[in-house]
């Protein structure tokens, strides 16, 4: 009964403050900030909270969520999606396994190759007892991320090394790699993500491109078909990327000045228009996020999105849209709508429901982007506290618009969203800091493993 507990208590905190998820005073402390359309609905301080993964039913509806903290892997019933409730967890200091994935049986943590590289499999057939399987350690620099393909029915792509590590898991309890070697308009990439038609897509330094790992038959052109025949997971075949004309658009510093960090195109989405005379197709938008916030976050780390129309039918490339930075979604109440950029403020993980993009901007908090219109991106709504380093934002699966917000300070989040008409833009405050409000090294939490972080604290903001 531990979980419900913990869960309980956060409850009564959030109600002694008082309205905290629909406060909007940069003074009210302690507390979080809300666009109207956004409610807090709870907080748990799962300790140093770094990304989650669901595992849904049969209808689509999430039923169990995989956390990956920086202390091991907890295992949440998120049946009920306002309160997810702890089942079971496995002490497994880490750094620092951004992007966990499995499926209803396994999970995949991984340690940085900075950190050693070991990747374990994890058995989660047992939700309350969750046991390491397997581990492999990551050849050539890589482990930073581990990402199924094909809901790791045989295969998994770990990253981010010299070569991607094609870990072959048909027995899961000897894992074993084939080297393959980045396509130079990726570079090495920092993460892969499938879409639902199969089509996978690396982000990386040099930019972003989509790959088949089968070969694609319908509804592509000949060219596509010919092209992919012999397209296998340890032989994945480059069928768009972002060079247009003879020049990289993925490399150039007004779209990538450190690395493409993460992308996202979601299928069975129709778009509108006010910009630009080509039509954006069903499906035509890929979603990404640059990574970037040296030095003090004048170069934060912003969104884009890429017109992917043609790009999986016909090898078209991928064309940047529009581009989002922090500055247009933050203002200073006090001093009117000056933009403020604090310690790591970069862009961050992101998922996307029905053209809003739920993502985690770090220092930033959690915002809610709309790109139901891709060439003009909008804030319409936001969740910011007064400590925070929110790595991630997840819809999950089959709620009525919940989210997840994952925060290495603050735990997990549960904030609820509420669709607005006529794309209604609202601009974040910018809270007060304090000293704690970036990361610093704490050996003790990560079980002796330490890190450093390139930039100075921020100043607190009066």
């Amino acid at each position: 009964m531990r979980h419900r507990l913990a869960a309980s208590v956060s409850a009564l905190a959030l109600a002694a403050v008082g309205a905290v998820g629909s406060s909007t005073s940069a003074d009210a402390l302690p507390g979080t900030w809300t666009s109207p359309n956004v409610e807090h609905l709870l907080n748990i301080p799962d300790a140093a909270a770094v990304s989650a993964k669901f595992v849904n039913d049969a209808d689509g509806k999430a039923r169990w969520m995989y956390l990956s903290t920086w202390q091991g892997l907890s295992i949440y019933d998120v049946s009920n999606p306002a309160l997810p409730l702890l089942t079971g967890k496995l002490p497994l200091p880490n750094f620092e396994n951004e992007d966990i994935d499995g499926n209803a049986n396994i999970a995949i943590v991984s340690t940085d190759g900075l950190t050693g590289g070991v990747v374990y499999i994890i058995d989660t057939t047992n939700k309350r007892l969750p046991v390491i399987k397997s581990t492999y350690v990551a050849e050539e620099g890589a482990g930073h991320t581990s990402n199924c393909v094909d809901n790791c029915e045989r295969y998994i792509y770990t990253a981010t090394g010299e070569r991607l590590n094609v870990v072959d898991i048909a027995d899961p309890a000897n894992p074993k790699i084939t080297l393959v070697d980045w396509d130079p308009a990726v570079g090495p990439a920092h993460d892969v993500d499938q879409d639902e038609a199969g089509i996978v897509w690396m982000t990386g330094y040099n930019g972003g491109a989509g790959f088949a790992i089968h070969p694609l038959t319908e509804g592509v052109s000949d060219a596509i078909r010919l092209k992919t025949a012999g397209a296998s997971p340890t032989n994945p075949v480059k069928i768009t990327d972002m060079v247009v004309n003879g020049v990289n658009v993925g490399s150039d510093p007004a779209v990538n000045d450190f690395i493409l960090h993460n992308s996202k195109r979601e299928l069975g989405t129709s778009y509108t228009q006010t910009r630009g005379a080509s039509r954006i197709g069903s499906g035509g938008v890929l979603a990404v996020t640059e990574e970037d916030y040296v030095p003090n976050c004048e170069g934060q780390g912003r969104f884009h999105t890429f017109d992917a129309t043609g790009s999986v039918t016909k090898g078209e490339p991928l064309e940047l849209l529009d581009t989002f930075k922090l500055a247009e979604g933050t203002l200073d109440p006090v001093a009117g709508e000056r933009a403020l950029g604090t310690v790591f403020c970069s862009a961050h993980w992101f998922t996307v429901k029905d053209n809003i993009v739920a993502i985690g901007w770090y220092g930033a908090g959690t915002r809610f982007l709309d790109i139901s219109d891709p060439r003009d991106i909008r804030q319409v709504g936001y969740a910011v506290s007064v400590d925070q380093q929110t790595w991630a934002s997840y819809w999950v699966p089959g709620s009525d618009y919940i989210v997840y917000s994952v925060d290495v300070e603050r735990g997990l989040d549960v904030l609820r969203f509420t669709p607005e008409p006529d794309r209604k833009q609202h601009k974040a405050p910018a809270p007060k800091r304090t000293k704690t409000s970036f990361l610093a090294p704490n050996p003790a939490l990560l079980g002796g493993l330490a890190y450093a972080c390139p930039i100075k604290p921020a100043e607190p903001l009066g």
